[in-house]
C-alpha cells in the first residue's frame, strides 16, 4: 500500500510564522506562495467551503497568535473561536507541534493505520493508494479519495497513539470513498447528505472517536466536545427522531445535525448494527448509507429499548424511493462517486 507523507503546506506556513514570530509580517513574499503552493490552495479550498474562512482571515489568525502586536483591528473577534483558540496553544506549545512532526515523520503509519481500519472495511477492498498532507488545517482533519489532510496541531494536542488512529479515522475514509454507491446531487441531496454522514462518520467513529477519549494534552475546546458528543450520543433517540420527521415531509434534515452530531449519532447506529447482527454485517454497509440506515432500522426493532428509536414505516417507504431514483440516475448516466461527499 503505497503512501507518502507531504509536509510542503506546514513548512511553508512555519516559514510564516517564523517571520510573524520576528516582526517581518509586513512582506507579502511569504504569502503569496502560501497563494500559489497547491497543497495549501486546496486546504484553503476545504476550509472556505466548511468553515466559510477566507485566506485572508485565516492568515490573520494566525498572525494574532504569534504576534506581540495584539489583535489587528481588521479581525473580527469570536467569529472562529476553535481556530483562534487552537493557533493560540500553537504559538504557547510549539514544542509539542515539533515533536509531533518529527514523530511522524519516523513512524510507519501505513502499517498503524492499516491495523486499525482493516476490522470496519470489507475484505475486496484493498488499501488504497494515499497522500496524508500535514498542515495547519484550522483543528480540523478530511480524509478523500487519495488523499488525507491532517491539523498537525490538532495532532500534537490529542499525543502520538491518539493522532494516529484519528489518521485511521481519516484513512477508513479514503477507502469508502473506493467503493461508495455511486450518486448524483438532485433535489434528494440534503436527505442524502444526512444519510452520507451517519453512515461515513458513524463507522469510521468505530475505528476512532474523536470524542471517546481525553486528549494527552490539556486543551478546553476538545474536553468541551468530547463531553458534548458524550451527551448526543446518549440522546441519539431524539436526533432520529426528529430525522424520521423531516423525512416524512421531504424537509430538509441537516440542521438537525448541527455541531457534527451526526458523529455520535452515526456512532450509535453502527453500535447498534454491531450489537445485534455483528460487525460483518456492519461492514456489509460501508459506502450505502441506505444500507446502512435499513440496517439499522431491522436492528433497532429487535433490541426494542427504549433509547433506541425505530424509523417509521412512511419514511422507510420515502428513503426507499429516493434509493430507486438515485441508483437509476447513476446508472444511466454511468457517473461514480462524488468526490464533493469524501
Amino acid at each position: 500500500m503505497p503512501i507518502s507523507k507531504d509536509f510542503q503546506g506546514y513548512d511553508l506556513l512555519v516559514r510564516f510564522i517564523e517571520e510573524v514570530k520576528a516582526g517581518q509580517h509586513q512582506t507579502s513574499k511569504i504569502k503569496i506562495k502560501i497563494r500559489s503552493n497547491k497543497v495549501l490552495k486546496k486546504m484553503f479550498g476545504y476550509m472556505n467551503e466548511d468553515m466559510k474562512i477566507s485566506f485572508d482571515e485565516y492568515l490573520a489568525i494566525i498572525t494574532n497568535a504569534f504576534s506581540e502586536d495584539g489583535l489587528e483591528s481588521n479581525l473580527e473577534k469570536s467569529r472562529f473561536p476553535f481556530i483562534e483558540k487552537i493557533y493560540e496553544y500553537c504559538s504557547n506549545n510549539w514544542h509539542q507541534i515539533e515533536e509531533t512532526v518529527s514523530f511522524l515523520k519516523q513512524v510507519d503509519i501505513k502499517q498503524k493505520m492499516y491495523s486499525m481500519v482493516k476490522k470496519y472495511l470489507p475484505k475486496v477492498i484493498e488499501p488504497v493508494n494515499i497522500t496524508i498532507y500535514f498542515v495547519p488545517d484550522g483543528g480540523d482533519c478530511r480524509g478523500f479519495r487519495g488523499e488525507v489532510y491532517a491539523d498537525i496541531t490538532l495532532l500534537a494536542i490529542l499525543g502520538k497513539t491518539k493522532a494516529i488512529g484519528l489518521l485511521a479515522h481519516e484513512f477508513h475514509h479514503s477507502c469508502r470513498a473506493e467503493m461508495a454507491v455511486p450518486y448524483e446531487e438532485d433535489h434528494f441531496s440534503e436527505i442524502f447528505q444526512v444519510l452520507f454522514w451517519l453512515e461515513s462518520e458513524g463507522i469510521a467513529d468505530k475505528v476512532y472517536d474523536l470524542g471517546a477519549e481525553k486528549p494527552d494534552n490539556e486543551f478546553e475546546p476538545l474536553l468541551k466536545l468530547r463531553k458534548t458528543r458524550r451527551q448526543i450520543y446518549s440522546n441519539a433517540r431524539n436526533y432520529l427522531m426528529l430525522f424520521d420527521k423531516a423525512v416524512q415531509k421531504l424537509e430538509n434534515p441537516v440542521p438537525i445535525f448541527s455541531n457534527n452530531s451526526y458523529h455520535p449519532v452515526g456512532h450509535f447506529m453502527a453500535d447498534v448494527i454491531e450489537s445485534t447482527f455483528g460487525t460483518s454485517e456492519l461492514v456489509k454497509t460501508v459506502g450505502d448509507p441506505f444500507n446502512f440506515l435499513e440496517t439499522y432500522n431491522n436492528s433497532a426493532k429487535i433490541l426494542r429499548k427504549p433509547e433506541v428509536f425505530v424509523l417509521s414505516d412512511e419514511t422507510i417507504r420515502r428513503l426507499g424511493e429516493i434509493r430507486a431514483k438515485t441508483r437509476k440516475t447513476c446508472y444511466l448516466n454511468h457517473q461514480g462517486s462524488i468526490n464533493k461527499y469524501y
